[in-house]
């Protein structure tokens, strides 16, 4: 095992491929936070047309989150869904 470890920490060829691991981890790791961002944005836009009276359906449309997510969302904002 340690000479394994040796290849991937002394040439050439390890360190490449160690250094292509942790960069595909880390666009890996940017692209999850990228989505996670959109997806906080979008249940604020939410919460912020809920709150104007704006229909779930609509609400649903204008975010691209689905129904049962809105309407979970009016809920937690003590909002009518029907």
């Amino acid at each position: 095992m340690s000479n394994e470890i040796r290849r991937y920490k002394e040439t050439e060829t390890g360190v490449d491929k160690m250094c292509k691991l942790m960069q595909d981890l880390a666009n890996e790791a940017a692209e999850q936070a990228a989505k996670k961002a959109a997806h906080d944005k979008s249940v604020e836009i939410a919460e912020n047309s809920i709150n104007e009276g704006v229909s779930i359906s609509v609400t649903a449309k204008i975010t691209n989150l689905p129904i049962y997510e809105v309407e979970a969302i009016a809920e937690r904002l003590g909002k009518k869904t029907a």
